[in-house]
């Protein structure tokens, strides 16, 4: 797993969060023991990190970033863009979120900006209607070694099935196998944990009658 800058740590009664150098977010529900990549949504950019990382309730979160400001309202499943009323380019580079009364306070390199917190409920539901269709994306990177992040799609709730298989077809590593709801999720994908060589493997997203199978290669 990355490196997880340690000022960036919040929390609700349902997890502990923590915005790592490489602009990820983690969760965990016992108290640090597993860690769950829950970036999906959020820019992969080895050069950028989470600046300021904040649960506003025991569903809602904020992360400010490089790239702008991202929120989510389950608990990081999904994020979406969050910088309605801020210029485009503005940039987050320190701890500049603050929840102040019903407002959400954001320090950016273009000035200071204010937002009632009730809002981002009422645009990142309105967001989150938009997945229509299940789609299994291609893994990122790929080439990999030996980490790689899979995005997927789910446009309604059902028992999730997301494997990885050699090219002979035998299984290798179970990474989803449960009830998820409709909305967008990331999981990441250690090839390290199984000692797999170098080669090509396939992916494999099975949802609600849908099926998808993506290839992706390990270099080591």
């Amino acid at each position: 797993m990355q490196t997880i800058t340690g000022f960036l740590l919040t929390y609700n009664s349902n997890y502990i969060f923590a915005g790592s150098s490489t602009e990820r977010v983690y969760r965990t529900s016992n108290n640090g023991l597993n860690w769950e990549n829950i970036s999906s949504g959020i820019p992969q950019n080895s050069f950028d990190a989470i600046y300021s990382l904040k649960a506003l309730n025991n569903y809602v979160l904020v992360a400010g970033t490089g790239t702008g400001i991202y929120a989510s309202t389950n608990n990081g499943n999904a994020w979406f863009t969050f910088n309605q009323g801020i210029p485009g380019g503005s940039e987050m580079r320190s701890d500049g979120l603050y929840k102040f009364n019903n407002y959400l306070f954001a320090g950016m390199n273009t000035g200071i900006y204010r937002r009632p917190v009730g809002e981002i409920v009422e645009v990142l539901n309105s967001n989150s209607l938009a997945i229509k269709d299940f789609r299994l994306k291609q893994n990122y990177p790929n080439p990999f070694n030996p980490n790689t992040i899979i995005n997927y799609e789910l446009s309604t709730t059902g028992i999730i099935s997301l494997k990885v298989y050699d090219i002979l077809g035998n299984e290798v590593a179970a990474l989803v196998n449960e009830k998820k709801n409709a909305g967008s999720y990331s999981v990441e994908f250690d090839a390290g944990k199984y000692n797999l060589s170098s080669g090509m493997y396939f992916y494999k997203l099975s949802a609600n009658g849908f099926e998808d199978t993506k290839r992706m290669v390990l270099i080591k």
